[in-house]
Protein backbone atom coordinates (compact mmCIF):
# COMPACT_ATOMS: atom_id res chain seq x y z
CA UNK A 1 0.00 0.00 0.00
CA UNK A 2 1.37 3.51 -1.01
CA UNK A 3 0.82 5.90 2.14
CA UNK A 4 1.70 9.71 2.42
CA UNK A 5 2.21 11.16 5.56
CA UNK A 6 1.26 14.78 5.94
CA UNK A 7 3.71 16.26 8.90
CA UNK A 8 6.17 13.29 8.96
CA UNK A 9 8.85 15.32 10.49
CA UNK A 10 7.52 14.75 13.91
CA UNK A 11 8.69 12.00 16.37
CA UNK A 12 5.03 10.53 16.51
CA UNK A 13 4.82 10.66 12.64
CA UNK A 14 8.04 10.16 11.76
CA UNK A 15 8.15 6.48 14.11
CA UNK A 16 4.78 5.33 12.32
CA UNK A 17 6.14 6.14 9.08
CA UNK A 18 9.14 3.46 9.98
CA UNK A 19 6.61 1.49 11.67
CA UNK A 20 4.45 1.34 8.64
CA UNK A 21 7.65 0.82 6.41
CA UNK A 22 8.65 -2.18 8.78
CA UNK A 23 5.16 -3.83 7.62
CA UNK A 24 5.89 -3.43 3.89
CA UNK A 25 4.15 -0.59 2.88
CA UNK A 26 5.81 2.45 0.59
CA UNK A 27 6.17 5.42 2.70
CA UNK A 28 6.54 8.95 1.70
CA UNK A 29 5.87 12.27 3.14
CA UNK A 30 6.21 16.08 3.62
CA UNK A 31 6.39 18.78 6.33
CA UNK A 32 7.21 21.77 6.60
CA UNK A 33 10.91 21.92 7.47
CA UNK A 34 12.63 18.52 8.35
CA UNK A 35 15.22 18.74 11.53
CA UNK A 36 17.83 16.50 12.83
CA UNK A 37 17.56 14.08 14.88
CA UNK A 38 14.16 12.92 13.01
CA UNK A 39 15.30 14.26 9.41
CA UNK A 40 18.16 11.96 9.85
CA UNK A 41 16.85 9.17 11.14
CA UNK A 42 14.18 9.21 8.23
CA UNK A 43 16.95 9.12 5.58
CA UNK A 44 18.90 6.26 7.86
CA UNK A 45 15.05 4.46 7.23
CA UNK A 46 15.17 5.16 4.00
CA UNK A 47 12.01 7.08 3.97
CA UNK A 48 11.05 9.16 0.86
CA UNK A 49 10.58 12.84 2.46
CA UNK A 50 9.67 16.05 0.82
CA UNK A 51 9.89 19.38 2.33
CA UNK A 52 7.20 21.75 2.05
CA UNK A 53 3.63 20.90 0.60
CA UNK A 54 3.03 19.68 -2.65
CA UNK A 55 -0.87 18.97 -3.93
CA UNK A 56 0.65 17.05 -6.64
CA UNK A 57 2.16 14.62 -4.23
CA UNK A 58 -0.95 13.12 -3.48
CA UNK A 59 -2.10 11.96 -6.38
CA UNK A 60 -1.83 7.80 -6.73
CA UNK A 61 -1.63 7.64 -3.07
CA UNK A 62 -3.65 4.97 -1.33
CA UNK A 63 -4.13 6.35 2.01
CA UNK A 64 -2.71 9.35 3.21
CA UNK A 65 -2.39 9.77 7.13
CA UNK A 66 -2.56 13.47 7.90
CA UNK A 67 -0.83 14.68 11.29
CA UNK A 68 -2.27 16.52 14.33
CA UNK A 69 0.02 20.18 13.50
CA UNK A 70 -1.75 20.04 9.94
CA UNK A 71 -4.82 21.98 9.71
CA UNK A 72 -7.26 23.34 6.54
CA UNK A 73 -5.80 25.27 3.88
CA UNK A 74 -2.89 22.96 3.60
CA UNK A 75 -2.46 22.48 0.12
CA UNK A 76 -1.69 18.61 0.41
CA UNK A 77 -5.16 18.62 2.74
CA UNK A 78 -7.42 20.22 0.57
CA UNK A 79 -6.37 17.95 -2.25
CA UNK A 80 -7.10 15.30 -0.08
CA UNK A 81 -10.55 16.36 1.08
CA UNK A 82 -10.94 17.19 -2.70
CA UNK A 83 -9.97 14.09 -4.81
CA UNK A 84 -11.86 11.41 -2.40
CA UNK A 85 -8.37 9.98 -1.21
CA UNK A 86 -8.92 7.39 1.95
CA UNK A 87 -7.23 9.57 5.29
CA UNK A 88 -7.30 9.17 8.89
CA UNK A 89 -5.22 10.83 11.78
CA UNK A 90 -1.74 9.12 13.06
CA UNK A 91 -4.13 7.79 16.43
CA UNK A 92 -6.28 5.87 14.05
CA UNK A 93 -3.81 4.63 11.64
CA UNK A 94 -2.19 3.09 14.68
CA UNK A 95 -5.35 1.58 15.63
CA UNK A 96 -6.06 0.22 12.39
CA UNK A 97 -2.34 -0.87 11.75
CA UNK A 98 -1.14 -2.05 14.63
CA UNK A 99 -4.23 -2.73 17.86
CA UNK A 100 -4.47 -6.15 16.82
CA UNK A 101 -1.06 -7.23 18.56
CA UNK A 102 -1.35 -4.47 21.45
CA UNK A 103 -4.50 -6.06 21.74
CA UNK A 104 -2.92 -9.81 21.90
CA UNK A 105 0.02 -8.08 24.13
CA UNK A 106 -2.58 -6.57 26.60
CA UNK A 107 -4.00 -10.43 26.83
CA UNK A 108 -1.08 -11.78 27.50
CA UNK A 109 -0.24 -9.59 30.49
CA UNK A 110 -4.02 -10.06 31.79
CA UNK A 111 -3.53 -13.57 31.58
CA UNK A 112 -0.12 -13.49 33.70
CA UNK A 113 -2.27 -11.23 36.01
CA UNK A 114 -4.77 -13.69 36.51
CA UNK A 115 -2.55 -16.36 36.94
CA UNK A 116 -0.78 -14.92 39.64
CA UNK A 117 -3.47 -13.83 41.22
CA UNK A 118 -5.24 -17.52 41.97
CA UNK A 119 -2.20 -18.56 42.41
CA UNK A 120 -1.53 -15.99 45.62
CA UNK A 121 -5.39 -16.81 46.10
CA UNK A 122 -5.80 -12.78 46.44
CA UNK A 123 -8.50 -12.51 43.51
CA UNK A 124 -11.48 -10.75 43.50
CA UNK A 125 -12.66 -12.18 40.81
CA UNK A 126 -15.54 -9.45 40.13
CA UNK A 127 -13.17 -6.41 40.34
CA UNK A 128 -11.03 -8.44 37.44
CA UNK A 129 -13.51 -9.57 35.32
CA UNK A 130 -14.97 -5.49 35.61
CA UNK A 131 -11.37 -4.19 35.26
CA UNK A 132 -11.21 -6.50 32.20
CA UNK A 133 -14.29 -5.69 30.16
CA UNK A 134 -13.76 -2.13 30.58
CA UNK A 135 -10.31 -2.30 28.84
CA UNK A 136 -11.63 -4.66 26.31
CA UNK A 137 -14.77 -2.15 25.45
CA UNK A 138 -12.02 0.77 24.89
CA UNK A 139 -9.93 -1.43 22.83
CA UNK A 140 -12.61 -2.53 20.56
CA UNK A 141 -14.47 0.91 20.21
CA UNK A 142 -10.85 1.92 19.10
CA UNK A 143 -10.31 -1.32 16.83
CA UNK A 144 -13.77 -0.80 15.11
CA UNK A 145 -13.37 3.03 13.77
CA UNK A 146 -14.02 3.43 10.26
CA UNK A 147 -11.08 5.06 8.13
CA UNK A 148 -12.56 8.34 7.17
CA UNK A 149 -13.15 8.96 3.55
CA UNK A 150 -13.90 12.67 1.85
CA UNK A 151 -17.29 12.81 0.10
Amino acid sequence: MKIYLIGIGGIAMGNLAYMLKSKGHQISGSDTHLYPPMSDKLKEWGLNTFEGFDASRIKGQDLVIIGNAISRGNPEVEEVLNSGIEYMSMPQAISSFFLIFLSFFLFLIYFRYFAQLVRFQSLNLIVFIRFLIRDCRLFLFLSLQPIVKAK
